[in-house]
């Protein structure tokens, strides 16, 4: 690696800086030599960065085909990055505010960039790649108004390939154990519940029933282990409370159970329950006819 490469490798906002380089798509580099062989290294970056985002329109191939860069200077770029990741896979995590607050980063032509940046920070540590995840694609997916195929496609076939990897549950949950994060916090868990479980199946939905539960796992063994789990029991009661009883019958069944879930684990649930259920009658019947099932709902988790 050159020293270019040193420095941001050892310091985030110079990572940022060359990431806005890479993504704004200027500049240029006069050493042209051996270019050929380049070529055929750039056509195998294309080939794989395509295979990762597990697109079908090859939205990867437009992007390549977009930036005005010589052939060299798109090896460098995306190869620096890789192994930047690779070695750091945190510096993502610190740039995560960039990438919300900076508009250059948003808009779907920009996803498959950021797509695979997290695919290469999660071969380096599957809870880097969750979190980014959680933190930045699943709200994506979520607040789009009308999302692509292939962005959902990207986005679960990410969380699908983290999930997928050898001992994956117990190496995410003993990594954000030892960061001391919440890999899927309150308010990511009630996005995931209303994305697998809504009114009307929508392209994604298969898909992220059969990582729901695993999911969920994982979000309540990390609070479990970090001592979180009284706050989180109680923000996460919020969040259920209010899908309970309203039309959706698989929504409300399952918020119905993390809502019993939190009255198990956090007495202090119950003393807000009380305050409310005058109010919301309907809702509290609904809770308590499933009251009667809470040792095998327990079991769950």
């Amino acid at each position: 690696m050159d020293k270019s490469a040193e420095k941001i490798k050892a310091d985030g906002t110079q990572f940022a800086s060359f990431l806005s380089f890479v993504l704004a798509s200027h500049g240029s580099l006069e050493n042209q030599e051996n270019e050929t062989g380049l070529i055929s290294f750039t056509s195998y970056l294309e080939r794989t960065f395509t295979a990762v985002t597990h697109a079908t329109c090859s939205p990867c191939q437009k992007l390549f085909n977009e930036v005005t860069l010589n052939t060299v200077a798109k090896v460098i770029m995306f190869l620096e990055i890789s192994m930047i990741l690779h070695q750091k896979p945190d510096i993502l995590i610190s740039l995560l505010p960039m990438l919300r607050e900076d508009s250059r980063y948003h808009g779907q032509d920009k996803l498959p960039v950021i797509v695979w940046m997290t695919v290469q920070a999660s071969q380096a540590e599957l809870t880097v790649g969750l979190y980014i995840w959680a933190q930045e694609l699943l709200p994506i997916m979520g607040f789009e108004s009308n999302p692509s195929p292939q962005m959902v496609d990207m986005i679960l076939h990410v969380v699908e390939s983290i999930l997928s990897a050898p001992n994956a549950e117990q190496v995410l949950i003993d990594g954000a154990v030892s960061k001391g994060v919440l890999l899927i916090p309150a308010s990511t868990l009630n996005l995931l519940l209303h994305l697998t479980f809504p009114s009307t199946p929508v392209k994604g939905t298969d898909r992220l029933k059969a990582i729901f539960v695993t999911l969920q796992w994982i979000a309540v063994a990390v609070v479990q282990r970090n001592n979180q789990k009284m706050p989180f029991a109680i923000e996460v009661q919020d969040y259920a409370f209010k899908s309970i009883g309203e039309g959706n019958v698989n929504l409300s069944g399952r918020a119905t159970k993390l809502f019993i879930w939190c009255l198990v684990v956090n007495p202090e649930c119950f003393k807000i329950w009380d305050m409310i259920y005058e109010d919301n009658v309907e809702k509290s019947v609904v809770i308590l006819k499933k009251n009667g099932k809470v040792i095998a709902i327990i079991q769950l988790f």
